[in-house]
Parts: structure tokens; sequence; C-alpha cells
């Protein structure tokens, strides 16, 4: 019979909660749209919303009122006036579940410092302000594969057969001859 050695380190634990929105997000003070966060169940979404207990940002409990929270795996919306009262600076989200937790960080800045861009070459020059994500929203956005340049990947396979058929007509017409 054989005997599995015991390194004394337990399998790692599959988180029961994760973020499918909103993770690593930001907020741009002065906007009017809130932030929002998904969270889904890893066994049982359909339960998610049920064991939802509230939420918690760098550790403090958050008012009700300052925040929405439904059903669909448990959709967290930041309202904007609690946003406002918080520091540029980035803050940690603690989603709460009778079972479980789940948390992310997100970014409160201004629109001059958003997240992510280069800081202006010339920061004594206002001429081009920084700006936030083109909604005027906050929050991340979906990699969707979009800037893949589908136009010159339509060129160069229509240059290949065009090259293709030249040399075949060029064979063709020399075998004739």
């Amino acid at each position: 019979q054989y005997e599995f050695p015991v390194t004394g380190e337990e399998p790692a634990e599959k988180a029961l909660y994760t973020f499918v929105e909103g993770d690593d997000g930001f907020w741009i003070k002065g906007s009017e749209e809130p932030l929002r966060f998904v969270v889904k169940r890893t066994e049982d979404d359909a339960s998610t919303f049920d064991h939802f207990t509230g939420i918690e940002v760098d550790g403090e409990a958050v008012a009700e009122n300052a925040y929405t929270a439904e059903a669909g795996s448990v959709v967290l919306d930041l309202q904007p006036a609690y946003l406002e009262s918080l520091s540029e600076d980035t803050h940690t989200l603690t989603v709460q579940f009778d079972d479980g937790t789940a948390e992310t960080e997100f970014t409160v800045t201004t629109a001059e410092m958003v997240p992510g861009e280069a800081e202006p070459e010339d920061a004594d020059s206002p001429d081009e302000p920084t700006a936030g994500p083109p909604d005027g929203q906050g929050g991340t956005q979906a990699k969707t594969g979009d800037d893949s340049q589908p136009v010159l990947w339509a060129a160069v396979c229509g240059g290949s057969l065009l090259t293709l058929l030249l040399l075949a007509y060029a064979r063709r017409r020399r075998s004739t001859k």
C-alpha cells in the first residue's frame, strides 16, 4: 500500500466569491455616475444575493444609503455622494457574505490624475487636460479585443490572395507557350 507524503501544506482554497466587474476600478471626483462592482459566487451563483450582508470600505462599515445592492449575483453601486466623501487615494472594498468575503481595491481620483495614464509632458500647460473614460463615468472598461485592426489584416490577406492569383496566372501563361 502506497502512502502519499505529507508536505504540511494544505491545498489553496478556491475563493467562494469573485469580482467580475469593477475590480481595481477608479472613480473621478465630480462625476455623477456611481462606481459599479459585480460579485459572483463560484458555486450556486443564483444564491449569491441571498448570502449578501453588507460592505466595508477601508475596514469601516458603509451605510446602506451610500450604495445600492441588487440581485443578479450581487450588483453594487457606490453612490457619488459617498465617493465624494472619500480621499483621493486607493481604497479597499470588502463585500461581506454570511459565508465569506470578496475584496478588491478601487481608486478615487481627479480628472487630472486618472490611473493608468501617463503624466502630462508639461504639467504647467493646461492646454491638454487628461481625460477620463470616453463616457465620463468612473469604473474600468473590459478589453473586448476590438483593437485587433481587422482592416489591416483584411488588406494583408487581400494582398496575399492577389499575389497568389498573379503567380498562378503567370505560371499558366508560361505553360501554354
